[in-house]
């Protein structure tokens, strides 16, 4: 904004008032168009942001819902698998082949809105409540994410076990497993179901937070509430964690 003086020059205190007055109108004028005009582009990033985080919930509870059911099914396996490993050790007998269980495609549960806005500094243009409440979600996700991790680890020690007693026909055959070979393959077994229940535990919260948050629930003792609401046994354990 350009301000020039009268051209008929400042001749006295009046004109100079004047002058200055009207530069200082100009000035306030400017300055609260660009308040008015960024507080319409933050209002605009902010309702983008809460879609984007509403949208990342919605999917947040399918994938959280389907690694549910692919651990009940895995769990439910396991549970069989070890009641015949133990049956085998007591009796001193052999360890019946029984095939694996069916692996259903799932996604582990991410929260890229809320990573992308906290480090981008848009978090920011959310009241401190609202902050909160999916710093708490967060939360629990990046729990999701360390219990698949270390899920991931269980497993693979278990079929690298598994492998050893590979067959011609690709099944595993335990038949002439020794007992400390049957206590081991024991272990395994329960080492991956204890990860296999506590990921399901995390997904689990996950449903019952978002759901929350879905609903417009911000306040953090009633979305500490909601993550417990659901919380359901794991099938053939009784157990949420181990």
């Amino acid at each position: 904004m350009e301000v020039h003086a009268p051209e008929h020059g400042i001749h006295s205190w009046r004109d100079f008032f004047v002058h200055m007055g009207t530069i200082c109108l100009g000035l306030l004028i400017a300055l609260g168009l660009e308040q008015a005009a960024e507080a319409v582009h933050h209002a605009h990033q902010r309702t983008e942001l809460r879609e984007a985080l509403n949208a990342d919930s919605r999917q947040a509870i399918i994938d959280a819902k389907r690694s549910e059911r692919f651990s009940d099914e895995v769990i439910t396996w396991l549970v069989m698998r070890i009641g015949q490993v133990r049956t085998a050790i007591a009796t001193k007998g052999t360890i019946p082949k029984l095939a694996p269980p069916h692996f259903d495609d799932f996604d582990v549960v991410i929260d890229p809105s809320f990573q992308a806005a906290k480090s981008s500094g848009l978090l920011a243009l959310l009241p401190q409540q609202e902050i909160i409440a999916y710093s708490e979600a967060d939360g629990i996700i990046a729990n999701v994410d360390t219990s698949y991790v270390r899920l991931g680890e269980a497993r693979t020690n278990l079929q690298q076990f598994i492998f050893r007693f590979r067959s011609a026909d690709g099944t595993p055959d335990y038949s002439h497993a020794t007992p400390e070979e049957q206590q081991r393959y024991l272990e395994l077994l329960i080492g991956q179901l204890s990860g296999q229940v506590n990921f399901r535990f995390y997904n689990t919260i996950v449903v019952g937070i978002e759901t929350a948050l879905l609903h417009g629930e911000r306040d953090l003792p009633a979305l500490q509430k909601a993550e417990r609401d659901p919380q359901s046994v794991a099938p053939g354990v009784g157990l949420r964690r181990m």
